[in-house]
């Protein structure tokens, strides 16, 4: 993992969009965010779309994807960067020149390969992981709980938290996510943050609008 890593971090991204995509996910996304630092709130929210291209899919069962965000009303989307995304352990790791926004990491999270899987699940449909590759003293605990099958579209509970020092961050939410096609059709979250004196409240939402490898609905002949 740490080569793929390696290499993704030192990539120049304006050499991404060469590379012709295999699958390619668009979702919508709707974002806003309260925050609270001493006596001066703020708030803020966005709506868009993120499309999400898979370039390559390696031995080590990462997914090498590129990431376009479109904000609605905004003159151009933001730039396109490259990312490693590995399902089993919900590590997002992506061009440190760039970085990702907090709306591509939370939906990039789900899309890695291996994030759903009957044979982790316990007794109880739960499962838990934590992302190998650390940022500094961060320390990350990932919940999962499915709640509801019905065919190939699972309902999942997530719970989420980070610390690190004075700062620490929860989320919950839940993903419908659809086994046969290895994505999620939707995503909610919930998150609250706080770090010295100052906390931020955030709702984020998902929902797929295309895939390109979907299969067509079948016609009727009647």
């Amino acid at each position: 993992m740490g080569t793929l890593c390696v290499a993704l971090v030192g990539a120049n991204t304006a050499s991404a969009p060469a590379d012709a995509p295999i699958r390619t996910l668009v979702y919508e996304y709707a974002f806003d965010s309260r925050s609270f630092l001493g006596s001066d709130p703020g708030s803020g929210s966005a709506t868009g779309q993120i499309t999400v291209e898979v370039i390559e899919a390696t031995a080590d069962g990462g997914l090498v994807v590129d990431v376009t965000q479109s904000v609605d009303r905004a003159a151009r989307p933001l730039q396109t960067i490259r990312c490693a995304l590995y399902g089993a352990t919900t590590d997002v790791v992506c061009d440190q020149n760039v970085g990702s926004t907090g709306e591509e990491t939370a939906l990039l999270t789900f899309l890695g390969r291996g994030f759903f899987d009957m044979g982790r699940l316990d007794t109880k449909g739960h499962w838990h992981t934590s992302p190998r590759i650390r940022n500094g003293q961060l320390t990350d605990d990932e919940d999962f709980t499915v709640t509801k099958t019905e065919g190939d579209r699972v309902t999942i509970a997530v719970d989420q938290e980070q610390r690190n020092g004075n700062f620490r961050s929860s989320a919950t939410g839940t993903v419908v996510y659809d086994a046969a096609m290895d994505i999620p059709d939707s995503l909610r979250l919930v998150a609250a943050a706080t770090n010295s004196g100052g906390e931020e409240d955030t709702n984020v939402s998902f929902a797929l609008i295309s895939d390109s490898i979907a299969k067509p609905a079948a016609s009727n002949p009647h």
